[in-house]
């Protein structure tokens, strides 16, 4: 009976027993995990996933991924890793190892978030097919649609935590799912429009791992996109951005694989060490990786991230070699030159795993100003090939800024002045020296022939002052001075044929003598700019004073080209830099129009030597001794005079002969 009284109780207290050490196991720390020893023993690229070296994941094929592997292991210290990388190259593959470990050996809330719901299906499936080929991970994971637990394509239970996955621009997905781990794929192609209802992924994101702090990690990956607008590119620039160095087979000399030292003679390409000059040929490919190593570049400005950069130059031996991805870049080029970026977008984003910049892939500040120091072309002179001269102005808040610019032959051009009218458009004295500026200006020529007229005047009435740009330009169209409007209709013209009148009378009738109103093709005419600006001399060339400001530069530069699919149709637009003022590439673009305006693109040769001879006649016998002015100075601010009591007629042709179209040459 003794024996029957205590057998229950022994099995009580190894019940008890059994459930403390439960207990105490649970709260134990996490053991050591580093998940490139974790990939080295147990991931698996599953077959049926249609992977090209399925088996084993072999870090020896691709050694520069082991660092990655390193860093987003539980025992590092960082808490961000980015990884700004070429396409089909490292991302996926290390975010899904990472997600395998972290669940294997250091359990918790984990979430993928993929662009779209499509990428977010096939991740999920890809996963599903890799816990089928890893036994340890099988026996951790619910069963697909079990009832006792969840495994869907959205969401996966685990022994220790959940896995979600989801889009990244869906609010309510980042919402209320805490997590230690997060693996963001793509992430500048993420929807912006739906992220917009509460602001920026990143900050969103970082949000989920709050309660984890200091034990949590994020996983950003992503190709990047347009430097201006790329959020991995921003987060890359926050890290240390390392590059992975190889060592020359021939002098040992450690370096990146930077495009620009590509050889490509047409049919072979091959690097060209920077130090000794040897050719580094495809088939050293895996002993240079094999020695390889990530060096950091930079200081990081966001404690705890890391950041990589990896092009697809570093694909293994028998992937996409160099000498392919030098054919496509050719042919990228040659799109490019038809007037089709796209592709050699593509090329920079997608091979080279760097951020696009249409407007520094043409030229940039730094280029302009360096020539202009280089061209030394003085301030208010009108070079010797000039032949006519424009002007244009800006209105602002407080000020009118104006640009004047001269032109030659073959529309090669000269940016000879620039100037701020400080006061406010709404008070007529700013105007009043305006009007003055245009009455009496007369910019000497280089050679010493007659000084230049302004031939027209385009004024911009955006903004909030357009009425008094129309009452400013109505009653000086005799002098050629007419109100201008930007449009970014995509195959705008630089300039229509006949202007708009835009003036209305109390009935609420068109006025028949109502101001005239030019619409400009501002996105024809920055592409016309920066398919030239590259120039440096003759036809369509572009140039600049020496007193110019960087600030000036930077205005010039201030936008890019992006395209974008409408309908199935690619559309080219310019959008503006972040926090940059563009006025300097508007009064360019205003000037281009009115050089169309007068004509100057349609003269053949034989108009311009008209043009020429009129402006520069022959030296008669008496001149032979006059000595011609070599040096002059840009025409001073003339003080501000009360207007005249009547309207003056203009010198170059009286009010009632003008015409539509009329030009004053």
């Amino acid at each position: 009976m003794a024996q029957e009284i205590a057998a229950p109780q022994l099995s009580e207290q190894s019940a008890y027993t059994q459930a403390m050490q439960i207990i105490a196991r649970a709260m134990q720390p996490d053991p050591p995990l580093w998940v490139d020893q974790w990939c080295d023993a147990h991931m698996r690229i599953p077959a049926d996933t249609g992977a090209a070296e399925p088996g084993r994941y072999n870090l020896d094929r691709t050694p520069w991924a082991r660092e990655i592997l390193r860093v987003l292991s539980p025992e590092h210290p960082c808490t961000e890793v980015v990884v700004m990388a070429a396409s089909q190259l490292v991302k996926t593959q290390t975010g899904l190892t990472a997600i395998c470990a972290w669940v294997d050996a250091a359990p918790g809330n984990a979430a993928i978030y993929e662009p779209t719901g499509d990428l977010t299906k096939r991740v999920s499936a890809r996963l599903d097919k890799t816990i089928a080929a890893i036994p340890r991970l099988a026996e951790k994971f619910a069963a697909p649609r079990s009832r006792d637990a969840k495994n869907t394509v959205g969401f996966k239970d685990f022994r220790g935590g959940s896995l979600l996955l989801a889009t990244t621009g869906t609010p309510s997905s980042t919402a209320e799912h805490p997590c230690r781990y997060i693996y963001v794929d793509e992430l500048d192609r993420s929807s912006k429009a739906v992220a917009k209802v509460e602001g920026s992924h990143i900050g969103r994101i970082r949000a989920r791992t709050g309660t984890y702090g200091a034990r949590s990690k994020i996983y950003w990956t992503s190709s990047p996109v347009e430097e201006e607008t790329s959020e991995i590119f921003a987060l890359y620039q926050q890290g240390d951005q390392r590059r992975y160095h190889v060592p020359c087979p021939h002098c040992g000399h450690m370096h990146p694989l930077d495009w620009e030292h590509l050889q490509f003679d047409g049919h072979t390409a091959a690097f060209a060490c920077p130090e000794c000059g040897g050719l580094i040929e495809e088939r050293h490919k895996t002993q240079l990786f094999a020695r390889g190593q990530w060096v950091a570049t930079a200081t990081p400005t966001r404690p705890g991230l890391v950041s990589f950069q990896l092009s697809y130059l570093y694909a293994p031996y028998g992937w996409t070699s160099w000498t392919a991805l030098a054919h496509e870049h050719a042919d990228a080029l040659t799109a490019a030159e038809q007037g089709d970026d796209e592709p050699l977008q593509a090329f920079w984003n997608t091979r080279l795993g760097l951020p696009w910049a249409a407007s520094k892939s043409t030229s940039n500040a730094a280029t302009l100003k360096a020539r202009a120091e280089r061209e030394q072309i003085p301030e208010g002179i009108v070079p010797a090939g000039a032949l006519f001269v424009t002007a244009a102005v800006d209105t602002q808040s407080d000020r009118l800024e104006y640009q004047a610019v001269a032109w030659g032959e073959g529309m090669e051009s000269w940016v000879i002045d620039k100037r701020v009218l400080h006061g406010s458009p709404s008070e007529s004295k700013v105007w009043d020296e305006l009007d003055d500026l245009h009455r009496t200006a007369r910019y000497p020529r280089a050679d010493g022939h007659a000084a230049h007229a302004i031939a027209v005047l385009f004024i911009d009435s955006g903004g909030h002052h357009t009425q008094e740009v129309y009452n400013f330009t109505r009653v000086r169209e005799h002098r050629h001075i007419y109100a201008v409007k930007g449009s970014s209709k995509p195959g705008s013209a630089i300039i229509p044929k006949s202007p708009s009148r835009v003036d209305i009378n109390w009935r609420g009738r068109q006025e028949k003598r109502g101001a005239k109103l030019w619409f400009i093709g501002t996105d024809t005419g920055k592409d016309w700019i920066f398919s030239r600006i590259q120039r440096e001399q003759g036809p369509g060339a572009l140039h600049f004073n020496v007193r110019m400001t960087e600030d000036d530069f930077e205005q010039v530069c201030a936008e890019y080209r992006h395209a974008v699919w409408r309908r199935g149709h690619k559309v080219v637009q310019w959008h503006k830099k972040r926090s940059q003022r563009n006025e300097g590439l508007d009064l360019l673009v205003y000037n281009v129009a009115a050089a169309h305006w007068l004509g100057l693109h349609k003269l053949d040769e034989h108009q311009w030597a008209k043009r020429r001879e009129k402006i520069c006649p022959p030296v008669q016998q008496g001149d032979l001794l006059a000595q011609p002015a070599t040096t002059a100075t840009a025409p001073p601010a003339p003080e501000v005079a009360p207007p005249p009591s009547k309207p003056q007629p203009s010198r170059l042709v009286t009010p009632r002969a003008i015409k539509p179209f009329s030009r004053p040459w």
